[in-house]
């Protein structure tokens, strides 16, 4: 039977040394613990308090519980001081609570001992355990102090050889291999809920410290929380067509002074063009409107792979919006397409990310929502090969198409093979 004792000690031992590399891929799903303590046996034992050793494995079956295999070794000073008696115990206990720094828990379980006692008295007995404990912060994250008080009811005999139940305590101290359990979801979402810091407009600038907390998500910012804006006039860079406004100033939404501004450079003053989003080259009538009608869009660029619109696609996609201001009749569709350089999935996002980005851009400046629709597409439709950098150059792009068109007698409007296509002239898939 001791050697029976002692085999299954071993093996308890090796899987103790297992349990923290374990725990590394689980979790905390398994985990070791060494203690020692004091082992203050029954006083019909007739034996004085001395050291005891004791190793757990746990098993987790759940955030708040876990098996745990047990192994101890105590050895006492008989008071005749004939010699001492020993013990080696095994056992099986119930771990309730949340292996966490500062959660308490408690412990049940059932096992049995060998105990050597002088005179060549040799028995194994059962126990029933009975303890609780503290779980304390360590050096190592992932490691536990563990505190814990133990009553162990042994069912063997006393020092006059009388069988009856004994009663030992136990008080010991040690380190949890592994053993701290990352908190369940709903635990997580309640601490984030409490530490988060508010950011309206998810800028990444809390909002105490943001000066423009309305910012769109198209919008790179600043420690600030503002888009750039290098002349201090309220129009991010990208937008400001005068970006060396005066001090003082009083600007348009292009950012450039009410009384000179031309931000179009059609030669129609802002203060008289209808269409102060002209595109250069554009022959204009007299009130600064395209003749015949006709929208011109540019090229637009994001930054790389992302859909934060880069500077000039700023500046391109708000001529878009001032033409669609001036031609109220015309419903568009964005489509946004990709080349085939990454995963096609994360492609198909990225161009629906980029088509959405331009359409918020396109609200933002004036146009109704329900003038404006997007879909991204990914890889299809390539308009040249993928097999050179030209050809995907070519095939990263947002077309703009005429998805509906209404107009009262006499209005012109433009023919959807009149609307040019926007060629996505960035680095990114």
């Amino acid at each position: 039977m001791h050697r029976l004792f002692v085999a299954t000690a071993a093996v308890f031992l090796v899987l103790m040394c297992h349990a923290p590399l374990a725990s590394a891929q689980d979790g905390g799903d398994h985990y070791g613990a060494l203690m020692g303590g004091i082992y203050r046996p029954d006083q019909a034992r007739d034996d004085r308090s001395s050291l005891a050793l004791h190793g757990v494995y746990g098993i987790s079956s759940g955030d708040y519980r876990a098996w745990e295999f047990n192994a101890f070794t105590q050895s006492s000073r008989n008071n005749t001081g004939t010699g001492d008696d020993k013990a080696l115990g095994v056992g099986l206990d119930l771990n309730w609570g949340r292996r966490e720094p500062g959660h308490f828990f408690l412990l049940t379980g059932l096992g049995a001992d060998y105990e050597q006692n002088i005179g060549d008295n040799s028995h194994v007995n059962p126990y029933a355990n009975l303890g609780g404990g503290l779980y304390l912060p360590f050096t190592w994250p992932n490691d536990l102090v563990r505190l814990e008080a133990r009553w162990n009811g042994v069912l063997g005999d006393d020092a006059t050889g009388q069988s009856g139940l004994l009663n030992d305590f136990r008080l010991q101290v040690g380190v949890a291999f592994g053993a701290r359990r990352a908190p369940p979801p709903e635990i997580r979402a309640a601490r984030a809920a409490e530490h988060a810091i508010a950011d309206q407009d998810q800028d990444g600038v809390a909002d105490v410290l943001d000066r423009c907390a309305d910012t769109p998500a198209w919008v790179r910012v600043e420690p600030t929380g503002c888009g750039p804006d290098s002349d201090h006039d309220g129009v991010f860079e990208g937008l400001d067509r005068c970006p060396a406004t005066p001090a003082g100033e009083t600007v348009n939404r292009d950012g450039c002074s009410l009384s000179q501004a031309d931000a179009d450079a059609d030669g129609v003053a802002d203060l008289a063009d209808l269409c102060p989003g002209t595109a250069a080259g554009v022959k204009v009538k007299a009130d600064g409107c395209p003749e015949g009608g006709t929208l011109v869009l540019a090229d637009i660029h994001f930054e790389t792979d992302s859909s934060l619109l880069a500077i000039d696609g700023l500046h391109l996609l708000d001529t878009v919006a001032a033409s669609l201001r001036e031609r109220g009749d015309v419903h568009v569709e964005i489509r946004g397409y990709t080349d085939n350089v990454g995963p096609s999935a994360y492609n198909l996002r990225l161009s629906d990310k980029r088509v959405r980005a331009a359409r918020e851009f396109l609200i933002y400046r004036g146009i109704a929502p329900e003038r404006i629709s997007s879909r991204g597409f990914g890889e299809q439709s390539p308009r040249a090969s993928n097999a050179s950098e030209q050809g995907r150059a070519q095939n990263r792009r947002i077309e703009f198409k005429v998805e509906e068109q209404r107009s009262e007698e006499g209005d012109q409007v433009p023919a959807a093979d009149d609307i040019s296509l926007i060629s996505l002239g960035d680095e990114a898939p």
